[in-house]
């Protein structure tokens, strides 16, 4: 009905038709739609009549307004209407505004009989409210209203002018779902009749998270600049008592998938499993509100003390000593050298996880003549590095490259067991930056007990 009368208008208004004329194609195609409506609501009632009239709903706009506002309103944009009376027609080519013009009627016709309809429920007492039914494929922003019961006096909905949702009548929710009229968003989601959703949110739902939630996350869409970056964000979510920002008091910003997706193809070569877990972080799949460790299995990680055994209490000083000795001492071979100069257990554990990545390390002696010292020499990439292994915590990671700078120009932080956030790398990013006098050449991030390596991408420019 709603797509036969906006054809019928548009092409009247394309003709150069009278406007009396079309105004009362479409006045008529409203009452059309709303009788259909009323009629409709019969069929599920207990009563074969009705009180309400659908020429009310006839020749006026969802707002109250009259029908050929909203026509001269989208014609205006194009072609100035006249300040006198509206002559008709005032434009030589319909052709730039006639799509506009056909949303606009079909919209409003189907405002017609959805205003109808629930004038109907309304004065019906046998239903306590309504269901808003899909007409699948439908819109992202139906799918999460749709299947809910709304209370008979709750407005309907809708965004003009593609809404084909209607309301359906019902006095109980479980009357409603043993009906088979609940339309689960999963469902639609895998039957592709999702019509709007956009690849990056497509991929998210794709890859476990909430569908409810990637959708919503379209409400409060803003971009913010940070770390040198423009990133999408939403507000959605994001208020004190939410249990994301519950669980993220520090984090900024929530991003939306499109700038999660982004970070893993800039950073993570497309890893699918990096992109689930910063799905979980930003509080897109359920369950992991909070940053989730990489899923391994416990037969994956390795032993942290690697056969040696708990290290002793650190207030006996000879026992500790010999301890990490012991686990230097293992060390020594093909993938290091320098097992003699390491002492602090940080630096055995930092080396322990980098040979167990596959990297070639030197231990660099203390030499006096030279001043200050890098740590070893990276085999793999034939430089000298400094290891820092300080708490993930942006100012005390610079002030401990600043002290060192110059002459070392290449570091790698060990930050343990700890994940790198996104919020620290941007950071570390921006290093050089914010840092002219103490810049530096490389920068890595050893994290998550040697699971993850992280280059950090540095910039040298805004």
């Amino acid at each position: 009905m709603a797509a036969a009368g906006s054809v019928a208008v548009a092409g009247m208004i394309a003709q150069g038709l009278p406007w009396a004329q079309v105004l009362q194609t479409f006045a008529a195609y409203q009452l059309a739609a709303a009788t259909r409506a009323i009629e409709a609501l019969l069929g599920w009632s207990a009563t074969s009549t009705s009180t309400i009239d659908p020429r009310a709903f006839a020749g006026v706009t969802s707002l109250g307004y009259a029908i050929s506002e909203p026509l001269i309103a989208t014609i205006d944009r194009y072609v100035p209407a006249p300040a006198e009376a509206i002559p008709a027609p005032w434009w030589d080519d319909a052709s730039p505004f006639l799509a506009n013009v056909a949303r606009v009627v079909e919209g409003e016709i189907k405002d017609a009989a959805r205003s109808a309809a629930g004038a109907a429920i309304t004065v019906d007492e046998h239903w306590g409210g309504y269901v808003r039914m899909l007409v699948p494929p439908s819109c992202k922003r139906c799918v999460v209203l749709a299947g809910r019961v709304y209370r008979w006096n709750s407005g309907f909905s809708r965004h003009p002018p593609t809404c084909d949702c209607i309301h359906v009548p019902v006095a109980q929710q479980r009357e409603f779902e043993a009906d088979g009229f609940i339309a689960d968003p999963m469902e639609l989601f895998e039957a592709g009749q999702i019509r709007d959703l956009t690849a990056a949110e497509y991929a998210a739902i794709d890859d476990g998270a909430d569908i409810v939630e990637v959708i919503n996350a379209n409400s409060g869409m803003f971009t913010a600049d940070m770390f040198g970056r423009r990133l999408k964000a939403t507000r959605y979510g994001t208020t004190k008592r939410s249990a994301w920002r519950k669980a993220n008091p520090s984090r900024p910003i929530r991003l939306r998938p499109e700038t999660i997706y982004d970070i893993v193809d800039r950073e993570y070569d497309g890893d699918r499993n990096e992109a689930r877990r910063l799905l979980g972080v930003y509080g897109y799949i359920k369950g992991d509100a909070r940053a989730p460790e990489r899923t391994a299995s416990e037969s994956d990680l390795p032993d942290p003390n690697r056969g040696f055994g708990l290290p002793p209490d650190n207030r006996d000083k000879d026992a500790s000593r010999a301890y990490w000795q012991r686990r230097a001492s293992a060390l020594e071979g093909g993938a290091f050298v320098g097992a003699d100069l390491i002492r602090e257990p940080q630096e055995v554990r930092f080396v322990e996880r980098m040979i167990e990545r596959g990297h070639s390390l030197d231990w660099l002696p203390a030499n006096p003549r030279r001043g200050k010292t890098n740590d070893f020499v990276w085999n793999d990439f034939g430089i000298e590095v400094e290891l820092k292994t300080n708490k993930p915590r942006y100012r005390t990671i610079a002030h401990a490259i600043r002290s060192d700078v110059p002459p070392k120009r290449n570091f790698i932080l060990d930050l343990e067991e700890v994940s790198l956030t996104d919020t620290l790398r941007w950071q570390l990013e921006k290093y050089n930056l914010r840092n002219p006098e103490s810049r530096i050449e490389r920068l890595w991030v050893l994290s998550e007990n040697g699971r993850a390596l992280t280059e950090i991408r540095l910039r040298n420019d805004e």
